[in-house]
């Protein structure tokens, strides 16, 4: 079972806006506020949260968005299945520019730090609930475009499956990097450079 995360019904606040620069020094993350702390639990209300679509960068959100950088909240309510609840589970954020924690139900799941790599965090099989559950982001930009942007394709929360057994065992997928750790995902793309060849495979 898979929920696509992709979708104009998120809500963002911008909690900590700091100046972009024009010169790419680099904005400093002084660690995640106190405000934010409290928008990342379930039904957490704020005059700052706005609907946004979502991959998209943070600049596209408006105004108050452009030429900044900093904290940012980012959350989306989704239903969960009664037959998939005690299940692991498997939550992709995609491409986050640059650093994330996410939080499912208010329970933080993992962090990463990249601007382009897409990762994501397995989850406990306790977490989610059946109905309604929340997915949350905290997201710092310390430079130029931020935010949640990416591809639509890699933003979703999927039961985890066993392994079906149709492929090769050194075969390697073009999912999200499950690690977070860029030197994970640079050792991966140098495997596809021979991986990606189906032919490989083919008994002649």
């Amino acid at each position: 079972y898979t929920v696509s995360l992709a979708g104009h019904d998120w809500e963002a606040a911008l909690v900590t806006p700091m100046k972009e620069s024009p010169d790419r020094k680099w904005n400093s993350d002084r660690g995640m506020s106190e405000q934010a702390k409290t928008l990342v639990n379930p039904g957490a209300a704020s005059d700052l949260w706005q609907e946004v679509w979502v991959p998209a960068y943070m600049e596209a959100y408006g105004p108050k968005w452009k030429w900044v950088d900093g904290e940012a909240v980012f959350r989306k309510t989704i239903d969960w299945p009664a037959y998939a609840v005690g299940k692991p589970a498997f939550l992709s954020v995609g491409r986050v520019d640059v650093r994330e924690t996410s939080f499912v139900n208010g329970q933080e799941v993992g962090s990463s730090n990249d601007w382009i790599l897409p990762r994501g965090h397995p989850l406990p099989a306790d977490i989610l609930k059946a109905g309604e559950n929340t997915v949350t982001l905290r997201v710092f930009d310390s430079g130029i475009h931020g935010g949640i942007s990416g591809t639509p394709e890699y933003l979703y929360l999927a039961v985890e499956g066993g392994d079906p057994g149709f492929y090769h065992p050194d075969y390697l997928d073009d999912d999200v990097s499950r690690s977070g750790k860029k030197a994970d995902w640079q050792r991966r793309r140098q495997q596809w450079k021979i991986a990606d060849n189906p032919y490989r495979y083919y008994r002649w």
